[in-house]
């Protein structure tokens, strides 16, 4: 749509970590924006940390933009990390993780090479960090927070959640000083698209005047469709489990409702595909109808052909892209509240939703003998409300629409 045009625009991107390949949830949610951004003709210089915790293909991204990197050493908080957070008035995650000399002098050095950019936009409120550096370096530059999630409100959750009373209490003090840090930020830029209604509202809580948008991440939904009969063969959780709700809400599907659902119904099965399974989730490997297949090449033949996707998040933010993978699939889905988060859902016409255990058991029950065609009615209704909605083309328009608000 030629009035969506906006030129040769620069955008300067700051990214926690490159999304190639784009494998997992928060990758593809950039690798979909940097598609957007080619298609609306716009430059992109790429500012990120290189993870030791993710594939991280550089020269993939090289072919796209000019990218700027520099070393990452994450490693899992442990208990002396909550002891050592008493004396710490950040987030632990941003003081450990995140606050690094290195990017300082990366940035320094993109400044020389680029010192003029039309927009700053920082992915994850973690790069923020940085904004008081870039106000320094590009003074007259407005700055952008794309919010993946509202980091305050994962950890409230999880401190409600999770049964380590220390942990719990780390959670808990972690959410305040993260919820003061987002205040903060929210206070220092110019703009904040988050992925969802709920978290725009809760950063509108925060300041009330932050111009913000809720643009949620698109995918192209042809490219989900395999030329092969649906076999429908056993369920399916989908997701890197080195994100601890995540790993943290499968373990406690496994142990709580799945394995009394198999001893009812032993011919079902559930495969578990995604990156950094937990030792205590490789326990339960080929036992009561469980196989933990890790890290795959390509998830289409397990969306594809399952009964049904199954999302037990408990605590969590954003949104979830594997939904809109599953929905792209026709693959029918049984999920918290949490899980589908932002998408305009209702339950038993698009989705079962499943947050107590007795609605795990009747919901899996269900979907266990439902006959193909009701399944299939199940999925088509979801797609048709999720698409053209939420198609990284028409999305790809929006995103430009609120960029011309700064420019």
């Amino acid at each position: 749509m030629p009035y969506l045009y906006i030129g040769r625009v620069k955008i300067l991107n700051l990214l926690p970590r490159l999304p190639s390949p784009p494998v997992d949830g928060g990758a593809i949610a950039v690798h979909q924006l940097h598609k957007s951004w080619l298609s609306k003709d716009i430059q992109v210089v790429v500012a990120s940390f290189l993870s030791n915790r993710h594939p991280q293909d550089v020269e993939k991204v090289k072919e796209l933009f000019p990218v700027y990197t520099c070393r990452a050493n994450w490693s899992d908080f442990t208990l002396v990390d909550a002891l050592k957070s008493l004396f710490v008035s950040m987030p632990y995650n941003i003081k450990t993780r995140f606050a690094k000399a290195e990017m300082n002098a990366l940035l320094r050095e993109l400044q020389n090479d680029h010192p003029n950019v039309d927009l700053i936009q920082v992915e994850w409120v973690h790069m923020a960090y940085y904004v008081d550096l870039l106000r320094e370096l590009w003074p007259q530059t407005p700055i952008i927070l794309r919010s993946h999630n509202v980091e305050h409100v994962i950890f409230e959750r999880l401190s409600k959640e999770i049964t380590n009373p220390i942990l719990a209490w780390f959670y808990h003090d972690q959410a305040k000083k993260m919820k003061r840090f987002e205040k903060m930020i929210l206070h220092n830029i110019e703009g904040v698209i988050t992925l969802t209604n709920q978290d725009e509202s809760v950063y509108k809580s925060l300041h009330a005047d932050i111009k913000s948008k809720a643009i949620p991440v698109g995918i192209d939904p042809s490219g989900y469709i395999l030329d092969e009969e649906k076999k429908y063969q056993g369920f399916l959780i989908l997701g890197s489990m080195g994100w601890a709700p995540y790993a943290e809400s499968v373990l406690s599907f496994v142990e709580e409702v799945w394995i009394k659902h198999w001893k009812n119904q032993p011919t079902d099965s559930l495969h578990i595909v995604g990156s950094q399974p937990t030792e205590e989730l490789r326990e339960y490997d080929h036992k009561y109808g469980i196989i933990i297949h890790g890290f795959v090449e390509d998830v289409q033949p397990f969306l594809h052909h399952s009964k049904a996707m199954i999302i037990p998040l408990k605590s969590g933010s954003g949104m979830r892209i594997k939904v809109l993978e599953a929905v792209a699939s026709r693959c029918p889905i049984i999920s918290t509240d949490v899980g589908i988060e932002g998408f305009p859902f209702q339950d038993k016409e698009h989705f079962l939703v499943a947050n107590s255990l007795e609605e795990w058991r009747l919901g899996l029950d269900e979907l266990s003998s439902s006959p193909q065609k009701a399944l299939n009615e199940l999925s088509d209704r979801a797609h048709e409300i999720t698409f053209p909605a939420y198609d990284s083309n028409v999305l790809a328009d929006t995103l430009v629409e609120y960029y011309k608000e700064f420019l």
